[in-house]
Formats: C-alpha cells, sequence, structure tokens
C-alpha cells in the first residue's frame, strides 16, 4: 500500500503536468491555430477543432484530480475554516489565499475588461491573419 505522503506527491505532480497541458493548448489554439483558421491549418496533423476537443477533456482531467488533491487535504481547509490553525501554518494559509485570490482574478479577468481597437485596426476584418 502506498504512503500518503507520496500519494499526495504524485497527486500534486499529476495535476501540475495536466495543468501544463491546458495551458500548452489553450496557447496553441488562441496563437498559433487563431479562430477561423481553418482546415488548412494543422499541427501534428490535428486542426484548432481537434486541439479544442483535447483541451476539453484535459480540463475534465484536471479539475479530477484538483477535487482528489481537495479530498486528500480535507483535514488541513476544513482547521482553517474551524480556526484551529497552527502557528506554524499561518504563513503556508497566506500564501495559499494570495494564490486563490490571484486565480480568480484571471478567472474574472476576461469578462471585466474591455476590448479596446486601434486606430490601425479600424477598416480591417477582424480575424483574417497573415499568413
Amino acid at each position: 500500500m502506498i504512503n500518503k505522503s507520496k500519494l499526495i506527491m504524485f497527486i500534486d505532480i499529476s495535476a501540475f503536468i495536466s495543468f501544463v497541458f491546458v495551458v500548452t493548448t489553450g496557447v496553441l489554439m488562441r496563437y498559433v491555430l487563431p479562430p477561423r483558421s481553418g482546415q488548412s491549418m494543422e499541427i501534428f496533423g490535428m486542426s484548432r477543432h481537434e486541439w479544442g476537443n483535447i483541451h476539453f477533456y484535459i480540463t475534465f482531467i484536471f479539475l479530477a484530480i484538483l477535487s482528489i488533491h481537495l479530498f486528500l487535504h480535507w483535514k488541513f481547509i476544513r482547521n482553517i475554516f474551524r480556526g484551529r490553525i497552527k502557528e506554524a501554518s499561518a504563513p503556508r494559509l497566506l500564501f495559499g489565499l494570495v494564490g486563490l485570490l490571484a486565480v480568480l482574478a484571471l478567472a474574472v479577468a476576461p469578462f471585466v475588461v474591455s476590448i479596446e481597437y486601434s486606430d490601425s485596426t479600424k477598416g480591417h476584418q477582424i480575424g483574417k491573419h497573415r499568413k
């Protein structure tokens, strides 16, 4: 039987790897295979649509691993909300809260920023990319 610390390490490494894949496929779709790039552009024989499917499923894998991570740390999370935190854990809690706020800010940012068009883009068709 595997001990809990090795399991947590495995889950954390798996979460990191799946997160890197989510980010990589997202960047690939956003900047390398932009919207309306058509079926003519492919990477490793896959179109933007196929990369989108991979991105979608890897995201669910990441969320499943994240759920397992939270389950394994549930005692710590419960103790935080009950106020039973050790002084040695205070910096860890602060770091976690700052990280949580950063992630929430990044998640909300696309919905609150406004799109601005410069004078150079006026009159041009948006979405047409140079080859």
